[in-house]
């Protein structure tokens, strides 16, 4: 619905058993647009995905339903960070649902940020240069990418 919808967003082309020339005309078309193409292999783009789309939809869920089940006085303070960090649990199911349904990579990824929640949580309890140092980290992984 826009036209500089993919201009300096990242596009992956997935090449598995494609032609060649297939590949570079899907290719051309999204750096027409302003993209830059990744090549890479299905199984290469869901687990990617998983990480970094799916896992964050799960997350948003979790974290939406966990407000609803807890104080009323939980519900008055919601703000804008909440309003941030929930924002992809208002996607309709068929809008990410049954594609994180159906990514074999996500226990895995869900696996892995239990591991970082528990070491957070950790750090948090041990001391202030601990969570400083675990939240530090966490700032800088972020990265420039939102």
């Amino acid at each position: 619905a826009q036209a500089d919808r993919w201009r300096g967003g990242t596009v992956a082309v997935c090449t598995d058993g494609a032609p060649a020339d297939a590949i570079e005309k899907v290719a051309a078309l999204h750096r027409g647009l302003g993209a830059e193409v990744i090549l890479c292999t299905a199984a290469e783009h869901d687990e990617a995905a998983a990480v970094v789309s799916h896992l964050p939809y799960l997350v948003a869920s979790a974290l939406a339903l966990s407000a609803k089940a807890s104080s009323p006085l939980a519900q008055k303070l919601k703000g804008k960070g909440f309003a941030d960090m929930t924002r992809l649990a208002a996607f309709a199911y068929d809008v990410q649902g049954e594609v994180a349904r159906q990514n074999r990579h996500l226990g895995a990824a869900a696996t892995r940020l239990q591991a970082q929640l528990a070491e957070l949580l950790e750090g948090l309890g041990q001391s202030e240069a601990r969570a400083r140092d675990l939240l530090d980290a966490a700032r800088r992984a972020r990265g420039d990418r939102t």
